[in-house]
C-alpha cells in the first residue's frame, strides 16, 4: 500500500502547476483512493507539502520529473 501512495503523490506532484496540487485532486477523491491512509499521508499534509515544494517533480523535463 505505501508504495502506491508514493506512486500516486509522484505521478500528482508531476502534474501539478501554479494553481497547486489541490486543483486536481480533491479531498474526497483522495479519501476514496487512500481510506486508510495514515495520519502522516492525510491530503491536508500533502497539500501542505506540495505547497512548500512547488518545484519537486515539476522542473525540468519529463523524463527528470518522472525520476524525482
Amino acid at each position: 500500500m505505501m508504495h502506491n501512495i508514493g506512486a500516486v503523490f509522484l505521478l500528482l506532484a508531476s502534474m501539478v502547476d501554479a494553481k497547486g496540487l489541490d486543483t486536481i485532486l480533491s479531498k474526497a477523491t483522495f479519501q476514496k483512493l487512500f481510506p486508510n491512509a495514515l495520519p502522516i499521508y492525510q491530503y491536508e499534509n500533502m497539500i501542505a507539502m506540495s505547497q512548500k515544494y512547488p518545484a519537486f517533480a515539476n522542473t525540468g523535463n519529463d523524463d527528470v520529473d518522472k525520476r524525482e
